[in-house]
């Protein structure tokens, strides 16, 4: 009988850490993030040759904005467990360096319209969408 109670209390504890953490990144998400690592499966894109630092900011009215190492961008987004859910995405449309261009395309198919798993770790955001990871700090 003792072990039926262990049991049901372990589950409904991982409840309520799980329901805690979906609460946890509705609120922390809301801040500028800055790019540090981004990777397209296993080749790693190199972020620092941007002409610009790629950045993205989370307001609280559920807007989004910033830049993707050449272009600007915004959208709106949504909350759901782990999960950002992205709409209304657009962008700037200049044309830079190779090197931009190819952090800036990455960054954008994780933003693009649909769901993308996002994990905030410390005062990391981590976004995957795919086979793309991008890793930002506040």
């Amino acid at each position: 009988m003792n072990l039926k109670y262990f049991f049901l209390s372990g589950m409904l504890g991982a409840l309520v850490i799980g329901c805690g953490n979906a609460q946890d990144i509705q609120r922390d998400i809301m801040a500028k993030w800055t790019l540090n690592t981004l990777s397209d499966g296993h080749k790693e894109i190199n972020v620092g040759l941007s002409e610009h630092n790629a950045f993205i900011h989370f307001e609280s009215d559920k807007g989004f904005y910033g830049n993707a190492g050449c272009n600007n961008f915004f959208g709106n987004y949504q909350i759901q467990a782990n999960t950002l859910i992205v709409g209304g995405a657009g962008m700037t449309r200049m044309m830079c360096a190779p090197e931009s261009m190819e952090v800036e395309d990455a960054l954008m198919r994780i933003l693009s319209d649909g769901n993308t798993s996002a994990y905030i770790s410390g005062n990391n955001l981590i976004l995957q969408k795919g086979n793309i990871k991008a890793v930002f700090s506040r």
